[in-house]
């Protein structure tokens, strides 16, 4: 029993003397981050912000790589077949949520071989109505779906976006039932819901508010928790009647299931540090996004609890696709 002990505990002391000596002196190299999508993007432009600022405080090259293409499982694979030091990390997103739900044959399990490190912003989306629709307020919209079921439509750019599935999800709340435009492009489906070809849509916060402004469009409400200080008189969907409701797109960063604690909360406190900058967050608002910033556990939990919702909210749609 003495030797079992005995060993147990050097055991014990083995592993947390790799992972002090796998975060002391990190980096000491160049750190690529790898993204699914295009440079010039929301997305890529935050990337850039935040890489800026690490390699600032770290002394080291910061190389933003992008492989858009495939929904993103030719970055996904970059890094997954990457070593899991931390000096190879993938910016994590809603959409990686989405499609590990969506669809059914993709080459690694989003959920298991990634480990969350760190949220960085968010994108609310907005309910927004043609103001030929007679509804002011989400649950006037709510109860004229449901006097007449099937007659509303809405728009998205495409089976299981953001949009789309953000009304899926209302749908599942509430019990409404809608009609579904898809889109090839979301500055189409703008127009048509400019046009009055639609009736409503969920759009991102900077287009809702330049229609809104100029009386093109009515803002519902927002898909966050908290309402938007640039929209502060639009309620959130939760507090308008429809508890627990959240529809966002959020951007993050990742690293390999076996990357070290150690390492990733070492990139995670960074990273919170950098959106504590004043400057940093004008840029990041810049973009249109929001700084939501999140640490490592807190982040892994709700990467997991977001995972679920969109799991069930696809899964009551009946909604897949292929790859």
């Amino acid at each position: 029993m003495k030797k079992f002990i005995a060993l147990a505990a050097a055991v014990s002391m083995s592993t947390m003397s790799i992972c002090a000596a796998a975060s002391e002196g990190y980096p000491s190299k160049p750190v690529t981050i790898v993204l699914p999508v295009s440079a010039g993007s929301a997305t890529d432009g935050l990337i850039r912000v935040i890489a800026d600022k690490l390699g600032k405080d770290w002394l080291q090259s910061i190389i933003v790589k992008n492989e858009p293409g495939a929904n993103g499982i030719l970055a996904t694979q970059t890094v997954l077949r990457s070593r899991a030091d931390g000096y190879t990390l993938f910016a994590l997103s809603t959409n990686q949520v989405i499609n590990a739900n969506l669809y059914t044959n993709l080459p690694f399990n989003t959920q298991k071989d990634l480990k969350p490190i760190a949220r960085v912003a968010m994108v609310p989306m907005v309910l927004c109505v043609n103001p030929s629709v007679p509804a002011k307020t989400v649950q006037q919209l709510i109860a004229l779906a449901k006097r007449e079921p099937g007659k509303l439509n809405f728009g998205s750019p495409g089976t299981g976006s953001t949009a789309h599935l953000a009304v899926e999800q209302l749908k599942d709340k509430t019990g409404i039932k809608v009609t579904h435009v898809p889109y090839k492009a979301v500055s189409q489906a703008q127009t048509d819901l400019i046009g009055g070809q639609l009736d409503f849509m969920f759009i991102v916060p900077s287009a809702a508010m330049a229609q809104m402004q100029a009386g093109k469009l009515r803002c519902l409400g927002v898909g966050s928790q908290e309402r938007l200080a640039q929209m502060p008189n639009v309620p959130t969907i939760a507090e308008s009647g429809v508890p627990g409701f959240e529809a966002i797109a959020w951007i993050g960063l990742a690293g390999q299931a076996g990357l070290p604690d150690a390492v990733a909360d070492d990139i995670s406190k960074e990273v919170m540090h950098a959106l504590e900058n004043k400057a940093i967050q004008k840029r990041i608002a810049g973009l249109g996004l929001v700084p939501a910033g999140m640490g490592r556990q807190p982040f892994t939990a709700y990467y997991n609890n977001d995972f679920a919702n969109w799991h069930h909210i696809i899964e009551a749609a009946g909604i897949r696709m292929h790859n």
